[in-house]
């Protein structure tokens, strides 16, 4: 019974706030000035997005890196105890 409750009152939300968003306005239209703001806006998140992605391809670089080196590390310190090398 409280599914069917839980399940009925999901329903009205849903149903809610699609009747609300049905009747929201469209937006004016841009103008010259916002237009340009959107696009140095644009830009600039562009320039961001790039420098976070350099910062990212670099970690994980360095996390590669240490990673081989300690592998490399274990294996060779895995052959000294088992007298191979």
């Amino acid at each position: 019974m409280t599914t069917l409750r839980a399940l009925l009152a999901a329903g009205l939300v849903v149903t809610s706030f699609g009747i609300a968003v049905a009747k929201l306005p469209a937006p004016p239209p841009m103008d010259d000035k916002a237009k340009a703001a959107a696009e140095e806006k644009k830009a600039k998140d562009a320039v961001a997005a790039e420098a976070a992605k350099a910062q990212q391809a670099k970690a994980e670089d360095r996390v590669v890196a240490r990673y081989i080196a300690e592998q490399r590390r274990r294996a060779r310190s895995s052959f000294r105890r088992w007298g191979q090398r």
